[in-house]
């Protein structure tokens, strides 16, 4: 049987929920049964608005709903839903979809609004004690952990009540993050675990697939995706399930953003914005800091801003602070300028874990860190430039994008931003590092005269910035003179 995904892509703002909507009549004369998940239970309430107001009954299942002293839990509700409603429309969260038996979805036609997550990296870093304490009852075999023989039962007891028994010869509470390895490893994921580093602590790290969306993808009679771009992890991992995809009969028409836009890279071409870059410190305070204060003296008008946790902006005067993930909000469209300065790119677990998933299924590393990177900073950064004006059709009004770097100008062009300028007048606003592979003469008379009244190298190295390896080879050198 062929498995096939339909997909509606569309800028975001082109309609593609409102396309979705007005041919829900025409499908419900034909007697189909529709449920369509949504990310967010706010998204659930303006979607049952707007059936309702084409003249549509639908049935909403969510937590919303779910009161008085007798709670079914809404996964329950909804296989029941699936089971025993004969021509009805259904709306759910993306979160309790993934959860329910896929045979519930034989008779349906699923829509998915806005692609769901199928991919979760997780990674801990744990100190010696608690570490100790994991493998009382796990197992280290070739760099994965595994459950001892005979333990399984004591996991499943810490995961349900989140309490560790008497066993071991302690009784305290399992962290959150212990518990969560114990509840992948009962799940049969691949668990790794890292040698031991600098600071005596042991990375754990796993992947968790969401599996259970490829079996519903199957089980339903017909599966639509609603999406600005149906790439990265989702499209990498369809694919590596076997799905195909076609256009959907949602799709909007097509188009462009009209408006005048300019797009304002803001580390130098060839560089890349990352956390590390970011949190360095000058005399000048945080890169971050620098960057985001270069943007707001450029900006004539309240921008929209949205950065990661680590950069701590969310308190910033004179702005609209978005959170990273920021589909479905359009109450800013009438901002003219926005500033994205969060990262995605992947750290070192999550390397580990993308070698992992290489290996595990066979495909080059290069395609699991592309996807990684256009799901977590490439996408979210078109989304959140496009929560402004761009959005609305008509808008005549010039859009400026103050955005990371080359990787995110490239994505916006390439995808719905053709028309757009890239300007990279403020990308030159951090400074320049220096090269110290490339010495002068004078410096390395400077270190010698220290090395001569009985400086230290580390002081050497503290005081000119000169590596000490630099320094002890200068040292051998005037020795053997």
């Amino acid at each position: 049987m062929r498995k096939l995904i339909y997909k509606a892509e569309g800028r975001p703002g082109s309609g593609k929920t409102e396309t979705m909507l007005q041919a829900l009549p025409m499908l419900m004369r034909k007697g189909s049964r529709i449920v369509i998940a949504l990310p967010t239970i706010a998204l659930i309430a303006e979607v049952e608005q707007r059936i309702d107001a084409i003249g549509l009954a639908c049935k909403r299942i969510d937590s919303s709903t779910d009161t008085g002293a007798n709670r079914i839990p809404v996964v329950d509700k909804l296989n029941a839903a699936l089971k025993y409603e004969k021509h009805s429309i259904l709306l759910c969260t993306q979160q309790s979809m993934q959860k329910v038996n896929p045979e519930s979805l034989s008779g349906w036609m699923l829509i998915v609004d806005e692609l769901p997550k199928v991919i979760s990296y997780i990674d801990y870093s744990f100190d010696e004690n608690e570490t100790n304490r994991l493998l009382f009852h796990l197992e280290e075999i070739d760099k994965r952990l595994f459950i001892q023989d005979g333990h399984e039962a004591d996991l499943e007891k810490f995961v349900t009540s989140g309490s560790n028994g008497v066993r071991g010869g302690t009784s305290s509470t399992w962290s959150d993050a212990a518990l969560n390895i114990f509840r992948l490893l009962m799940q049969r994921a691949d668990v790794f675990i890292a040698a031991v580093d600098k600071s005596g602590n042991r990375l754990v790290y796993a992947v968790e697939e969401i599996d259970n969306w490829w079996s519903i993808f199957s089980a339903a009679d017909e599966v639509h995706v609603l999406a600005a771009n149906v790439v990265g992890e989702f499209e990498l991992f369809a694919q590596i399930h076997g799905f195909q995809f076609e256009q959907s009969v949602f799709t909007p028409p097509a188009g462009a953003y009209e408006c005048p836009i300019t797009i304002y890279p803001m580390v130098k071409q060839g560089s890349k914005f990352s956390q590390t870059n970011m949190i360095e410190r000058t005399e000048q305070g945080r890169n971050l800091d620098l960057v985001l204060r270069t943007a707001l003296d450029n900006t004539g008008s309240t921008p929209l801003l949205s950065a990661n946790k680590w950069g701590k902006l969310d308190n910033t005067l004179n702005v609209h602070y978005l959170s990273k993930d920021n589909r479905g909000l359009n109450q800013y469209s009438d901002a003219t300028e926005a500033i994205a300065l969060f990262g995605g790119n992947p750290s070192r677990a999550d390397k580990l874990n993308l070698e992992s998933l290489a290996g595990k299924y066979g495909r080059p590393y290069d395609s699991f860190e592309n996807a990684f990177i256009t799901t977590r900073f490439l996408e979210p950064s078109l989304q959140f430039v496009t929560r402004t004006a761009i959005r609305n059709p008509g808008n005549t009004k010039s859009i400026r994008l103050f955005v990371q770097d080359e990787r995110v100008a490239n994505y916006l062009v390439g995808s719905y931003l053709a028309n757009a300028k890239v300007d990279w007048s403020f990308s030159e606003c951090l400074p320049t590092k220096e090269d110290r592979r490339k010495i002068d003469p004078d410096r390395r008379q400077v270190v010698l005269g220290l090395l001569a009244q009985g400086m230290s190298e580390n002081r050497i190295n503290r005081e000119t910035g000169i590596s000490r390896t630099t320094i002890r080879k200068w040292k051998d050198q005037q020795l053997a003179a």
